[in-house]
């Protein structure tokens, strides 16, 4: 039995004769008990959306793992083979160019393995300690140190001292001077004789 039920028997029942005190008692009582119905009926109503609501989103929760199903088929199997075989071949490659580097830096570091004896000891001795040779080298230390190689081969740093001057006029056609060619020096002998 509903408590706005029960509280209507127990008015009728006290009846026309009943001390206004209690009636206005039961009366706050079946306001309460409307109150009290009302928000119970629209907390019913507001749940009934929101399972509505849940069924809804599951439903399209199912749809998508669906979809997703269908997506994961040998079509996408087949696509990310096929990438995983792209980016082997792109590994394999940027770790042959990084050898490559290397190996290149490696050959260019001889240079730095000069007797004391060489002309070039003295100027491969001032900048050896400028470049890594020893060690762990990485592409990026590679890298860094043929750079800076370049730098110095272009500046001719690494060309042999050239030879003193002779005292004679260049010859034409890279040929040596021959001693019977014109010099300065002999034309002030000519000079003094002269005198």
């Amino acid at each position: 039995m509903a408590i706005k039920e029960i509280l209507d028997r127990i008015k009728n029942t006290l009846g026309a004769d009943a001390p206004a005190e209690i009636s206005a008692l039961i009366a706050d009582a079946v306001r309460e008990a409307q109150d009290i119905l009302d928000s119970l009926s629209a907390a019913n109503k507001e749940s009934a959306s929101r399972k509505a609501k849940i069924r809804e989103l599951e439903a399209e929760l199912e749809a998508k793992n669906s979809e997703l199903e269908k997506a994961s088929s040998s079509n996408t199997k087949a696509e990310l083979e096929r990438l995983k075989k792209i980016e082997e071949e792109y590994l394999k490659r940027k770790q042959e160019e990084e050898e490559k580097l290397i190996r290149t830096w490696q050959e260019k570091a001889k240079v730095f393995e000069v007797k004391d004896t060489d002309p070039l000891y003295e100027t491969v001795s001032k900048i050896k300690d400028k470049f890594v040779l020893d060690g762990d080298i990485t592409p990026e230390i590679a890298q860094k140190n043929l750079a800076a190689m370049q730098l110095l081969e272009t500046a001719g740093v690494f060309n042999p001292p050239a030879k003193e001057a002779s005292g004679y006029a260049p010859a034409a056609n890279n040929e040596k001077p021959k001693s019977s060619d014109y010099t300065f020096g002999q034309e002030l002998k000519k000079k003094e004789v002269n005198k």
